[in-house]
């Protein structure tokens, strides 16, 4: 079955997103043909017709009259050659003057008779002789007239033809996959959908609070525990080991303000700061059920390939701390975020086009969600009065699971064949690849740290992502009305628990199997919200390093 086949949300769906499983069978079968066609039908049929037509002109005529010309003047060769060769045997089959046995008068004069015999002779000879040379000037003429058929000569196909059909065959593959719905509806497409209740928003804000209040108490502790183990150092430092204004302890309290370096947001991060393992849990079930197959609907990506590099909560305050961010796009394959209250004035997230030029301002209501991914340029809008919350999450998309090298069956299409996909993996490939080249003594490097090959792939990164700019249309899509908002949550929410019945069937089946069969296998069977955050990995999808925070975590 499809993607979209098993999509519980799908009669709710304002604007359903591409069959992708059928528009994926759709291009193997037109690249299958494409190469059927300039591999085999175009060297096989096409240029011999293509080339014995150009034969088959002027130039041809004149050869072939030629060629005729030539048959026509051998055959009358032969002709003269076959009608004299009876006149000169009969010159030589006249007696010699000086013949007969001695020369003498007798030898000279011949009687009458003689004469008479001789002469009916000659006559006799030369009547014979004359319908042969009839019938061979007979035969020649015909031979001229109907010359031998002259054997069939290679197609002569000139040099540049197959290597400019191979260029074509490759420019038309191209173009199939450039239009697959990976490349061309979701590529740039901001999708819009309901994702928590209003209650829900409540309790994720909640939970963001005490997880910063619990930040703020350990940072202070650890204030204190360095003041008095180590004062001299920090006065000989100059302070602290944080920039004054950005420490955790600093208003807003408790809220990280360094975890992003080039665009750095005022936030906490579920999973190296101080939420609960049932904070966690809690929203992790809320993403099983509602995000997972909502991403897996609208790009075609199975849950088991989902993996959240980075989540956090923001909070935006018009009085202190942050107000805005900056323009960006982010670093991941595909990113969503869910507004959590609406106590505030202004804010809202503000997309680009490129190739038009035009902006849109986007504010949606509390507990709804906004998915895009790497390709769509945006900002944070200025919040003027109270403090706006939303959770932010960076998703991964991984052919391989970086924990345990397992694959995680997300397609081609999806991955290695979308400009989107491949855009993040080549960026963050190459910046893993210098950061270990910086680090990393030579003999420790790998493949993918040859400086050659990171500037191809930087390369490969520049070109995708200026060709998708003009390429993908930019678009909005509000997938479900407010109005089946509750339906469209019940229905995922009963799939969510049936799925949960059934993959404990499997798990109990496969114990009591002893442990084997597919049920045992490592690969995971769901998107991984928390396990696999803050992660740097290679070109090839292996772990290159750990972020700063997690290492400190």
């Amino acid at each position: 079955m499809g993607v979209d086949d098993t999509f519980p949300g799908e009669p709710f769906l304002l604007d359903a997103p591409p069959n992708y499983s059928l528009e994926w069978a759709a291009i193997k079968a037109k690249l299958i043909a494409t190469v059927i066609f300039f591999v085999f039908v175009v060297p096989a049929v096409i240029a011999p017709l293509l080339f014995s037509t150009k034969e088959g002109g002027e130039g041809g005529r004149k050869k072939r009259e030629e060629n005729a010309a030539e048959t026509n003047g051998t055959a009358s060769s032969s002709s003269s050659s076959s009608s004299a060769a009876p006149v000169d045997a009969a010159k030589r089959r006249k007696p010699s003057a000086s013949g007969g046995g001695g020369g003498g008068r007798r030898g000279k004069k011949k009687s009458r008779s003689q004469i008479a015999s001789s002469g009916k002779s000659e006559a006799t000879t030369t009547t014979d002789a004359a319908p042969e040379g009839k019938d061979v000037a007979r035969s020649s003429s015909s031979a001229a007239s109907t010359p031998p058929p002259a054997a069939a000569a290679p197609v002569a196909v000139p040099p540049p033809f197959m290597p400019l059909t191979n260029v074509l065959c490759l420019v038309l593959a191209f173009l199939i996959v450039a239009n697959s719905p990976n490349n061309r509806y979701a590529a740039k497409r901001v999708f819009h959908a309901p994702l928590l209740t209003r209650d829900e928003c409540d309790r994720v804000v909640s939970m963001a609070r005490g997880a910063a209040g619990r930040n703020y108490r350990k940072a202070v502790e650890d204030e204190v525990m360095a003041a008095d183990s180590d004062a001299d150092a920090d006065a000989d430092s100059g302070g602290g080991g944080e920039e004054e204004g950005r420490r955790v302890v600093d208003e807003p309290r408790g809220w990280r303000k360094d975890r992003h370096t080039a665009y750095p947001t005022t936030d906490l991060n579920l999973v190296t700061d101080h939420f609960t393992r049932e904070d966690r849990e809690w929203i992790g079930e809320k993403l099983d059920a509602r995000l997972a197959p909502l991403i897996e609907r609208v790009y075609g990506i199975t849950p088991a390939a989902i993996r959240a590099n980075d989540m956090f909560v923001v909070r935006y305050d018009a009085d202190i701390g942050q107000q805005s961010l900056r323009m960006h796009k982010d670093s991941s394959h595909v990113s969503f975020n869910v507004l959590l209250n609406d106590e505030f004035e202004g804010g809202g997230t503000r997309y680009h086009e490129i190739k038009g030029g035009k902006r849109y301002d986007l504010k949606p209501d509390a507990g709804e969600v906004l998915l895009n991914n790497a390709l769509v340029l945006h900002e944070g809008l200025p919040v003027t009065s109270g403090t706006r919350y939303i959770m932010v999450g960076f998703m991964n998309v991984d052919t391989i699971d970086p924990l345990t090298d397992e694959p995680t069956g997300v397609g081609i299409f999806a991955s290695w064949l979308s400009a989107p996909w491949a855009v993040v993996r080549f960026k963050g490939g190459t910046e893993a690849a210098r950061h270990r080249r910086r680090n990393v003594a030579t003999e420790g490097r790998r493949w993918t740290e040859n400086k050659y090959l990171i500037a191809l792939f930087n390369d490969i990164h520049g070109a995708f992502s200026v060709i998708m700019d003009l390429w993908a249309p930019f678009a909005f899509t509000q997938l479900v009305d407010e109005e089946n908002k509750t339906e469209y949550f019940a229905a995922l929410d009963r799939a969510a628990a049936a799925a949960t019945v059934e993959e404990e069937r499997r798990t109990s089946a496969a114990d009591g199997d002893g442990g084997g069969g597919d049920d045992a296998s490592p690969r995971r069977r769901s998107a991984s919200w928390f396990k696999g955050q803050q992660l740097d990995l290679n070109i090839d999808g292996s772990v290159a390093r750990l972020w700063r925070t997690r290492q400190e975590a």
